[in-house]
Parts: C-alpha cells; sequence; structure tokens
C-alpha cells in the first residue's frame, strides 16, 4: 500500500494538480518546495504516531 501512495503521488498529474491547488489555497506560500515530498522518508515516526498506528487497532479487537 505504502507503495502504491508514493508512485501515486509521484506521478505528473497529480504532482500538477496537488501544486495548483496549493497554489490557489495559499498563494505565494510554499512556492517551489520540493522537498514536502520526501518528508516522510526523512523523519521516523513520532511516539504518538507509533501508539495510534500499532496499538489503536489491538483495541479496536476487544
Amino acid at each position: 500500500m505504502p507503495n502504491f501512495i508514493r508512485t501515486y503521488t509521484e506521478s505528473p498529474e497529480f504532482s500538477a494538480k496537488y501544486k495548483a491547488a496549493r497554489e490557489e489555497a495559499n498563494p505565494g506560500r510554499n512556492a517551489g518546495n520540493e522537498d514536502l515530498k520526501y518528508w516522510r522518508e526523512s523523519y521516523p515516526p513520532t511516539v504518538k504516531e507509533l501508539v495510534i498506528l500499532y496499538f489503536f487497532p489491538l483495541l479496536q479487537l476487544r
């Protein structure tokens, strides 16, 4: 699943639509900020994210 998300968000069609929508929402803000695409690869998950991702589904099974 993460590979699908990564390849989909790196596609040129999605990238152009995303940039246009972001520029329309915040004119002039984050202009040319290309490192957002690699944010998840460059930072490890936080403790809060780990708790939500791993322990919350276990609680749902009760």
